[in-house]
């Protein structure tokens, strides 16, 4: 008899230190449904979206799970990261990597990149960037759980618009990550009441 598949509220891929730091922020922020999936890259074969159940599938070489939300360390996984419309991140970027605070990508709901694209801050600041990043993580995903949401994606516009004006240092980025702007994003209600709208006309939240 098959073993249902074991399911998270989060799940972290790759262990590392940024990925760590949004765990922390995750349960600051009461979100202690969280899984540390600790496997070297090459162990990991592939995440997808799963529409239907709003969810992640995370296959590696010896189990699978499933989580309503990932947070990736490494954007090596690019090519074994499906979305929405069933091509991998690296397909979509089409060799021009993007992602809205360097963290999170259109067609991509509920995935959170730590040191993803388009940071564009000096080596000496990569700390400060993760510690930075966390934060937007775990708001992202508290807003989602305040509010009732399934699914949290960038908008587009957003996405192209953060990769026009990237951060001036980490002050600047630090401003943009500390709290949720719902205007940048599209949210999703679960799917027994689905709708995907834009997130502008709700509230906004703070940093956790």
């Amino acid at each position: 008899m098959n073993q249902p598949v074991p399911h998270n509220h989060v799940a972290i891929v790759v262990t590392g230190p940024g990925a760590l730091a949004a765990a922390v922020r995750l349960h600051q922020a009461g979100i202690d449904d969280v899984v540390l999936i600790d496997h070297d890259t090459d162990d990991v074969t592939a995440l997808h979206w799963q529409a239907d159940r709003q969810r992640w599938l995370v296959t590696t070489a010896n189990d699978e799970r499933t989580a309503t939300h990932i947070v990736v360390d490494t954007d090596a996984l690019a090519d074994r990261l499906f979305g929405t419309e069933g091509m991998s991140m690296a397909e979509s970027w089409d060799g021009e990597p993007v992602a809205y605070l360097g963290t999170s990508v259109h067609g991509f709901p509920n995935c959170y990149l730590v040191h993803g694209p388009n940071i564009g801050l000096r080596h000496n600041s990569v700390e400060q960037m993760r510690e930075s990043q966390a934060d937007y993580v775990a708001t992202a995903v508290a807003y989602a759980r305040d509010f009732g949401f399934a699914v949290v994606e960038p908008t587009p516009a957003a996405q192209q618009n953060y990769a026009s004006f990237r951060p001036r240092g980490t002050a600047d980025f630090r401003r943009r990550t500390n709290s949720f702007t719902p205007m940048d994003h599209l949210v999703q209600r679960p799917v027994r009441a689905s709708a995907t709208v834009s997130a502008a006309d709700l509230p906004a939240t703070g940093s956790c």
